[in-house]
């Protein structure tokens, strides 16, 4: 499987859910263990279903897979 490295804008455990809570740490973790299992476009989809459709303009990622 090798290494990888999953990095997001700081904000993001203090994105507010569709419900109004924040999405936490956890949910971050779990966030990056699908971008490094099924990719980007994955966890993007986790992530809208999470937040909601709306578009968070400020959120950025970053995911580096080792092939090797």
């Amino acid at each position: 499987d090798g290494d990888a490295l999953f990095m997001y804008s700081p904000g993001l455990a203090n994105c507010p859910t569709k419900d109004g809570s924040a999405l936490g740490e956890k949910k971050v973790n779990g966030l990056a263990k699908v971008a490094m299992d099924k990719g980007l476009d994955e966890m993007q989809k986790v992530l809208l279903q999470i937040l909601g459709d709306e578009p968070h303009p400020d959120l950025g990622f970053v995911l580096i897979k080792s092939t090797a």
